[in-house]
């Protein structure tokens, strides 16, 4: 199945949802398209550093890295910040993300991303969520 015109979801992911067994484990790629548009993980590292004024470090791994920017800049402020995009929304890998999840309750997805579209998403696919 085919939940956009470069994502296909193989049989057994959808044997899985349809079996209540499905967890979806979403990273930053999801919130690069348009309308999101939001920098993928070492981009948005590299940004912080720019505010810190400090070189990135891009032979440690990113976590790490940001881990040792100042004791006195505010990763977490900051990071949320450059994330804040106006008109950055969900785009419709979230919308069919959160409608498959969605289509056998409970919803589960899991994300390491900073932003909300996967909630909004699902908020707009899934309002009983």
């Amino acid at each position: 199945m085919w939940i956009t015109s470069e994502v296909e979801l193989p049989q057994a992911v959808l044997d899985a949802q349809a079996a209540g067994k499905l967890v979806f484990f979403v990273g930053a790629g999801a919130s690069v398209a348009p309308p999101s548009s939001l920098p993928l993980f070492r981009k948005l590292a590299e940004q912080l550093a720019d505010l810190a004024r400090v070189p990135f470090d891009g032979s440690v791994a990113i976590d790490f890295f940001l881990g040792s920017l100042p004791a006195n800049f505010d990763v977490h402020s900051h990071a949320r910040g450059l994330l804040q995009v106006p008109g950055s929304t969900f785009n419709p890998t979230h919308s069919a993300l959160a409608s498959i999840a969605s289509s056998i309750p409970p919803l589960r997805i899991v994300t390491t991303n900073f932003d909300a579209h996967l909630s909004s998403a699902a908020e707009a696919e899934a309002p009983w969520v």
